[in-house]
This record gives structure tokens, sequence and C-alpha cells, in this order.
């Protein structure tokens, strides 16, 4: 059987050994509670809470805005460095005729007018 014990000064006093350890916790909430019945403390995590997970721009939401704008600067340069091999590869066809034939005949099909082209495909 548990005895309780309400002293003056807030604190609860159980007889039973486990029950105290509960009673000290729960003075120690207690007294946490105390400290922001404030109104300008609930005011204040009012609107924190408010900005954090209610709001248009909360956290949740600028983590992921992170994450695609780091997925598009990723994306930016794989398309930056297509641009560059692609004009270095226009540059070689402009200086080198024989490459500009070559091209032209196995990417594009193309044939002179006296030439045939069959074409054999793998299975």
């Amino acid at each position: 059987m548990a005895y309780y014990s309400f002293l003056s000064n807030g604190k609860i006093y159980i007889s039973n050994g486990k029950n105290t350890i509960f009673a000290k916790k729960l003075m120690k909430i207690k007294n946490i509670l105390r400290k922001f019945s404030n109104k300008y403390v609930i005011a204040t995590l009012v609107f924190v809470a408010v900005i954090v997970f209610i709001d248009q721009y909360n956290v949740f939401e600028q983590g992921k805005s992170i994450r695609k704008l780091r997925k598009m600067k990723k994306q930016e340069e794989n398309y930056n460095y297509e641009i560059k091999k692609q004009e270095d590869t226009i540059e070689m066809l402009y200086k080198d005729s024989l490459l500009m034939e070559k091209v032209a005949r196995e990417k594009y099909m193309m044939k002179r007018d006296n030439e045939v082209i069959y074409v054999l495909e793998q299975r």
C-alpha cells in the first residue's frame, strides 16, 4: 500500500520505493510546466510551432527544396559537360572533312550518288 504526503512546498512523497522516483519525475515535469505558463512563452512556442511545422515554407519543405536544388545542379553540370562535348565534336567535324564524311555515312546513312548501301542488322 502506498502512502501519499503532500507538502507545502509542492512536493509529493510516496512511501513505496518505486513510486517515489515517479513522484520526483512528476514534480520535475510540473516545475517545467510552471516555467512555460507565461503567456509570452506560450505565444512564442505557438509561433515557432507554426513556422516550423505548419507554414508553407516549413522545415520539411525547405529540406525537399534543398534536395531538389542539389539534384538540379548535378543535372546542370551534366548538361554543361554534354554541351562542351558536342561543341568539341562539331569543331572537329568542321576541321576534318574525312571525319565529317565518316560520321555522315555511319550515323546518318548518307551515300554518294554512285553508291548503294546495304544495312545488315544483327540479331
